[in-house]
């Protein structure tokens, strides 16, 4: 092995080791009441959401129609981006990865790199702001919420939630350009 790769591996180990800390840390602070408050969360960031705003979409006009498509679409690409990467590092979610974690919902599928969820909410909530500003700090405290929330209910590592923002941020910055154009197709 070369002295770069063994450098890389390291670097990788250790980044994996925190990330499983830090997992552990957050897991540790669970209570019934916040339980319930994060599977909430969590759940308010699952497909139905994003087909309840694009239906709701669909049946309004104007303004609102735009907002509403545009989040559709934003989290559709969003967590459609998330599912290539997902397979090709195929991540082991951190409950199966160890059995001494818990998670609190089953899993959608066997890999937690990156946060889908957070990627779909974190796009959505950016298309929301962009067309409706004051809305802004809501809809982004609400990706945010269901980022942690990912971590919280045992689906996420925080780095597969970091990344899954990320995503979501990249997502949204290749829609912007393009966001009348795709929802101007979807209105009707």
């Amino acid at each position: 092995m070369t002295e770069s790769a063994a450098f890389t591996q390291r670097f990788f180990a250790s980044v994996a080791r925190h990330d499983g800390w830090l997992f552990d840390r957050v897991a540790a602070l669970r209570r019934p009441v916040l339980s319930r408050l994060m599977i909430g969360a969590t759940r308010s960031g699952d497909l139905g959401t994003y087909v309840l705003v694009a239906i709701l979409g669909t049946c309004l006009r104007g303004d609102a129609q735009v907002a509403l498509l545009a989040m559709a679409v934003a989290a559709a690409m969003a967590s459609g981006a998330g599912w290539i990467p997902k397979r090709l590092i195929a991540r082991p979610r951190p409950t199966k990865a160890s059995t001494a974690r818990a998670a609190l919902l089953d899993h959608p599928d066997a890999y937690s790199f990156p946060s889908s969820h957070t990627a779909a909410a974190t796009a959505a909530a950016l298309a929301l702001a962009a067309h409706c500003p004051d809305a802004a700090p809501v809809a982004l405290t609400w990706a945010a919420l269901v980022g942690i929330s990912r971590v919280y209910v045992g689906a996420h590592y925080p780095l597969d939630v970091v990344m899954g923002g990320l995503l979501g941020v990249a997502i949204d910055h290749l829609l912007a350009s393009r966001r009348d154009i795709v929802v101007g197709w979807l209105t009707f």
